[in-house]
């Protein structure tokens, strides 16, 4: 019986692509450019369902001063609204047309951030693109369900040739 792939790039792409990999984040860095920046807090998480963990979620995010989650199997329909889902930040969603499924990038409301829809292809893969001060970052979560049929190493390798 084979065996089911999870794939979900995030967030280690964005820093590879950058090159710039600090070795001790710290809650307030002095670069060798003497900027001073904080590094960003994030999590992915597979929820199997958003809706019945919902609290948990939102302790979770707030608790722990996420700036951002990126989530896969949120299982969430569009009659759901982000308001639903939490009260304050930026939700970007790719929801499913049928059960299941979906990927979901919440972004905290101290960082401009957009959806970048003209990365995204068939797959449940999503782009975001965050307006950080002096150059932007993007941040992108992926879930390849087993009866996709999408090969992501095709959409990725397209993404690094796009992004270079």
């Amino acid at each position: 019986m084979p065996t089911r792939q999870r794939y979900c790039i995030f967030p280690l792409f964005p820093y590879i692509l950058a090159g710039d990999i600090e070795s001790n984040l710290g809650p307030f860095i002095n670069n060798s450019t003497g900027r001073n920046y904080h590094p960003l807090r994030c999590c992915t998480i597979n929820a199997r369902s958003v809706m019945n963990k919902l609290l948990d979620l939102q302790a979770y995010l707030y608790g722990n001063h996420l700036n951002i989650l990126a989530i896969t199997e949120k299982f969430l329909s569009q009659e759901v609204t982000n308001g639903e889902i939490i009260s304050s930040g930026y939700v970007f969603r790719r929801d499913r047309n049928h059960h299941g499924g979906g990927v979901m990038l919440i972004v905290s409301d101290s960082i401009p951030s957009v959806r970048r829809q003209d990365l995204e292809s068939t797959c449940e893969l999503q782009w975001v693109e965050l307006k950080l001060n002096p150059s932007n970052l993007l941040v992108g979560v992926f879930y390849n369900p087993p009866s996709s049929g999408c090969d992501p190493i095709i959409h990725l390798r397209g993404f690094t040739s796009w992004s270079t």
